[in-house]
């Protein structure tokens, strides 16, 4: 992986040839801020679920290296690095992967959810964790764009499939006005993607007045300050995010001459990180990441068409089982139009099958299966309804 590494005094673009410059280590205003997210209940159907890397990168953060910390980082599409002002303009975070991030009881063993298991994906809500002061008494909107990515996952910041915004004269969120005060702000898109392949991201651009300022919360995996040889004084060692890399941002220092780069990290993974052992080459694990790993942004989406076709369009209505989550038996109920013959198929979230579950021919009208899971692996699972050909998929979880 190609790193752009950073000194305390200057950089060197790996893999560039670039000249060294002189500027700052670390990128922005970054300041240490304490968040705790708020999980919801579990009330989601079986299509919808929460998308949260930044979640689930603590969740493993803290079972294995022990800490993981977050900064607040100001930025606006207003501001002039030329000025003074603070280097970065927009954050982005891809959802090239899905993750039931809040109830996959692997956690924080996530695995993501196969693109095939459905036919569309609606982002129903997007959550941002901040904080914004309102100085000038001028309207400052924040943008919440979906945009598209590219067939490697790359975010493309010209294709804006849709935006949603919030505006106003005053704090945006919290009354305090203080941007280190911090809130959730929440977006409603209701953007339907009608396909299962086109991958999206999120991008947050603050327009506003320079005077006044919003910061969006970044973590990281965290070793603790001492641990970098080569620069003792920094102030927290950063481990690689193992969702990385899932969060982007406009740098201006970069996007400037000689370097050019509009987006980092960069389309080939060059990005910036210190270099703790002093190689003069990017060592991972022995160098410090940088501290914008986990852009704390995050999605409710809803699967649609689980399955080959929409339930409302196939002739079946398929139940939730019950009861979910299941570590045993559970009842799945369901209803056919037509007679037909009926399987139900269980699959894994690699996609592999199994168990399937042979009904034969069946009349029209509603049945049930007494599915037993008891030697299912502790996971989520999808069981699908075929009839004659026609499928039509839930999701279920097996906890232990």
């Amino acid at each position: 992986m190609k790193k752009i590494y950073t000194l305390a005094c200057g950089i060197l673009v790996s893999g560039f040839a670039f000249a060294q410059q002189s500027v700052p280590a670390t990128p922005g205003n970054g300041r240490p801020v304490n968040f705790t997210r708020t999980v919801p209940p579990t009330a989601q159907t079986s299509q919808s679920i929460y998308v949260d890397y930044d979640f689930m990168d603590e969740a493993w953060q803290t079972a294995n290296t022990g800490a993981y910390t977050r900064y607040i980082w100001d930025m606006n599409m207003n501001y002039d690095y030329a000025a003074g002002d603070t280097s970065l303009k927009y954050a982005i975070v891809d959802f090239s992967a899905l993750y039931d991030s809040y109830n996959d009881p692997g956690n924080p063993n996530f695995t993501a959810i196969p693109f095939s298991t459905y036919n569309s994906i609606t982002i129903d809500s997007v959550f941002v964790a901040g904080g914004h002061e309102n100085n000038s008494g001028q309207n400052d909107t924040i943008l919440c764009k979906i945009i598209g990515l590219n067939a490697a996952g790359y975010p493309q910041t010209s294709s804006v499939l849709n935006t949603t915004s919030i505006v106003g004269n005053t704090a945006l969120g919290d009354p305090a006005n203080d941007w280190f005060t911090t809130s959730v702000f929440g977006f409603a898109p209701a953007y339907t993607i009608n396909n299962n392949t086109q991958k999206f991201g999120v991008m947050i651009e603050y327009h506003g007045a320079t005077q006044d300022t919003f910061g969006i919360i970044c973590g990281f995996g965290d070793l603790g300050a001492g641990n970098c040889t080569s620069l003792p004084t920094l102030p927290n060692f950063a481990v690689e995010s193992n969702f990385a890399p899932n969060s982007y941002r406009h740098d201006m220092r970069f996007a400037l001459p000689p370097y050019n780069i509009q987006t980092l990290p960069t389309s080939t993974g060059a990005d910036t990180y210190y270099d703790c052992d002093g190689s003069g080459n990017y060592s991972s694990g022995s160098d410090s990441e940088n501290f914008l790993q986990n852009w704390t942004i995050w999605v409710k989406v809803t699967m649609n068409g689980v399955g080959v076709e929409e339930q409302g369009n196939s002739g079946i209505a398929l139940d939730q089982n019950i009861p979910n989550p299941t570590n045993g038996n559970t009842i799945i109920n369901y209803n056919i139009a037509n007679a037909g013959n009926v399987q139900l198929e269980v699959y894994d979230v690699t996609g592999q099958l199994v168990e399937t579950v042979d009904q034969g021919a069946q009349l029209a009208g509603r049945h049930q299966i007494d599915l037993n899971t008891a030697n299912y692996a502790a996971g989520v699972y999808y069981y699908s309804l075929n009839v004659d050909g026609v499928k039509v998929t839930r999701r279920m979880v097996v906890a232990k």
